[in-house]
């Protein structure tokens, strides 16, 4: 059977999904720096585009943010995500690192034992008293005990990044 022409054109919806994406992905790009923006391959009107949305406010911005997407359409789509991908990637992994850390911290305030024991099997280099005495100089000073809280997320902060260069020296 062959396909008609009704069956590979895209629908309504789908075609203002995808562009949306590309509003984003052109809000993505008027967001990065010069510098960055230089990273990015793009054709020259796609970049002088972008630069000048940089400039506008509300309303002017979201018809410029529009005809953007459109501009973008003819653009390699997938090289412009790589390229964010690797501005981005770092920035999200020490986003990701902060996060878990302080998952870390909270978990040590609310069950110091257990969390202390799945920590010291987890991470050889992680000094098990010292980290028993940050937390129970937490619970002393109970909620206001904003520095002994922020002593056991530089700990863990610190342990943390020893692994991270233990396993890269390996």
């Amino acid at each position: 059977m062959t396909d008609t022409v009704f069956e590979r054109a895209k629908s309504k919806s789908q075609r203002k999904r995808d562009h949306h994406a590309l509003q984003d992905l052109g809000e993505s790009l008027v967001e990065l720096s010069p510098r960055q923006l230089k990273r990015i391959p793009l054709s020259e009107h796609a970049r002088e585009e972008i630069v000048a949305t940089r400039t506008l406010q509300r309303g002017a911005r979201q018809r410029q943010l529009r005809y953007l997407a459109g501009v973008l359409e003819h653009e390699d789509g997938a090289a412009i995500r790589n390229a964010l991908e690797v501005i981005y990637g770092p920035i999200r992994a020490s986003v990701r690192t902060l996060h878990e850390i302080e998952q870390l911290r909270d978990d040590v305030l609310r069950h110091p034992d257990e969390a202390i024991k799945r920590l010291s099997a987890r991470f050889a280099t992680l000094d098990a008293l010292k980290l028993r005495q940050l937390a129970l100089d937490a619970e002393r000073t109970g909620p206001s005990g904003r520095k002994a809280t922020r002593a056991i997320y530089q700990y863990l902060a610190l342990t943390l990044q020893s692994a991270d260069h233990s396993e890269v020296s390996r």
